[in-house]
């Protein structure tokens, strides 16, 4: 099985990106073929050895690349046969989803729509969650699931609450 795992920024020390590069190693080693697509890499060898493919992405601006990107994995996605992804882009099968709901925060605050950089993720965001897409949605928290469900109106059935875990490496004290 060939799975892509999209994530717009891949570098070392994000928790996304943890989480990323750790779900890949997890799913590589139960024998898929995982390759990781991306806009943009930080340099270093924090991959282990993972297959890691830049799309080319055109854009000046967060909202403008995370669109283009979208549109990158969309084309990508034949090649595959499951896109994870781990930013609210259209395409995905999967979407680990660490992030609160756009569409939340802009109910609160009407003025956000006025901003192309809402819209956009707005719009984004509807991809994945909005009644009748096709996008599995892997969430950290029942508050972020209630959350958008409240937004969206996502069925219930496409939604699944993770437990909590914190890798040993990152618990504080020791």
């Amino acid at each position: 099985m060939r799975i892509a795992f999209a994530i717009v920024k891949l570098f070392p020390g994000g928790g996304l990106q943890r989480d990323c590069l750790a779900l890949a190693r997890l799913v590589s080693a139960r024998g898929a073929a995982v390759e990781i697509l991306t806009a943009e890499r930080a340099a270093g060898d924090y991959a282990d050895g993972l297959a890691v493919t830049e799309l080319p992405v055109a854009a000046r601006t967060n909202h403008g690349r995370q669109a283009a990107f979208s549109a990158g994995i969309a084309a990508a996605a034949r090649d595959f046969d499951a896109v994870v992804g781990f930013n609210k882009i259209a395409g995905l099968d999967l979407l680990y989803c660490a992030d609160p709901s756009i569409a939340a925060r802009m109910a609160g605050a009407p003025w956000l729509a006025l901003l192309p950089r809402y819209r956009a993720f707005r719009t984004l965001e509807g991809a994945a969650f909005a009644p009748g897409a096709r996008t599995r949605l892997l969430l950290l928290a029942r508050p972020q699931a209630e959350a958008y469900r409240a937004a969206w109106g996502t069925e219930a059935e496409r939604i699944a609450v993770l437990p909590p875990t914190i890798a040993s490496a990152r618990r504080q004290p020791e």
